[in-house]
């Protein structure tokens, strides 16, 4: 579904995002700017994961030292991606690389996005993308979202709460090639309806995409403020149901005839786009039909 159909869903099932209080912009603001940080947590907490797995599979690969005598000729371990892959290693490291490439391309558009929804809105100035999450990170930058007793992917949903096994079971950790970590990326990359399917009958409280009130009854957030911050945003159940929740809220707008999304579009922002050049070491797009920002 394309985004203008799907905000044009929205606003015709959710009255509450059309003429709104304005007295309400503050705290919209704020939860989109939260919203925004949400979605650059979500995909930057999926790329450990992918690399640690491809970096387990078993392989080596050539270095060239530019012209150092010491590397010519020699083998090195750790598997590469490979140009029309022959053993299953191969094609299990190319499989995986192109995820981890796509999660590096979503948290680009994330952190663009969240740069495009920069303007200063009523003395209030938007913070700088943060990669550091205390979500994600401690004090120290160390990563406090993986380990064998961790079993949430942020702001989405904690995994006991699946109805089936062996997901219901599965441990966010970093790790080699394993059921584990393949249950895990399987649950990632699940489709919306189908991953909020597996949710405990009795969780479904829980969260946005199982509430039985859905997007177009959660959003605006009930109890935010100005000053709630990206730990208090609601469990979302599913990755696209986060996604909505931000275009549901770009399509508010208020009793003075102002649109939350035009207050907070910044014409000047950054953006990036590190995929699509075409220079010296990256010949060629890798999403060429992509429009990925990029240009500032």
């Amino acid at each position: 579904m394309d985004f203008q159909r799907l905000a044009g869903l929205h606003l015709e099932r959710n009255p509450r995002l059309s003429n709104r209080d304005i007295s309400h912009l503050a705290a919209d603001v704020n939860a989109v700017r939260c919203l925004t940080q949400a979605a650059i947590n979500v995909e930057l907490f999926t790329i450990p994961l992918y690399m640690t797995t491809m970096y387990s599979i078993e392989g080596m690969h050539s270095i060239t030292g530019k012209g150092n005598a010491l590397y010519l000729g020699r083998r090195w371990p750790g598997i590469t991606p490979t140009p029309n892959p022959q053993t299953a290693n191969q094609q299990a490291c190319n499989l995986i690389f192109s995820v981890f490439i796509q999660e590096m391309l979503h948290l680009q558009m994330a952190a663009n996005i969240h740069n495009a929804l920069s303007a200063s809105v009523a003395g209030s100035q938007a913070a700088a993308a943060d990669f550091n999450s205390p979500l994600l990170v401690n004090e120290n930058n160390g990563w406090i979202c993986y380990g064998p007793d961790k079993t949430a992917i942020p702001h989405i949903l904690d995994l006991t709460d699946l109805s089936e096994a062996p997901y219901n079971a599965v441990k966010v950790a970093l790790g080699g090639l394993d059921e584990n970590s393949i249950n895990l990326f399987l649950l990632i990359e699940e489709p919306s309806d189908v991953l909020a399917s597996r949710i405990q009958a009795s969780k479904r409280t829980k969260y946005i995409a199982t509430n039985g009130k859905g997007v177009e009854g959660s959003v605006p957030f009930d109890h935010w403020s100005a000053q709630s911050t990206e730990a208090d945003l609601p469990q979302f159940g599913t990755i696209a149901t986060m996604y909505e929740c931000l275009a549901a809220y770009l399509n508010v707008t208020y009793s003075d005839g102002s649109s939350l999304f035009s207050k907070m579009f910044n014409p000047d922002s950054i953006q990036r786009d590190l995929f699509n050049t075409e220079e010296s070491g990256h010949p060629l797009a890798e999403f060429p039909t992509h429009e990925n920002g990029g240009g500032r």
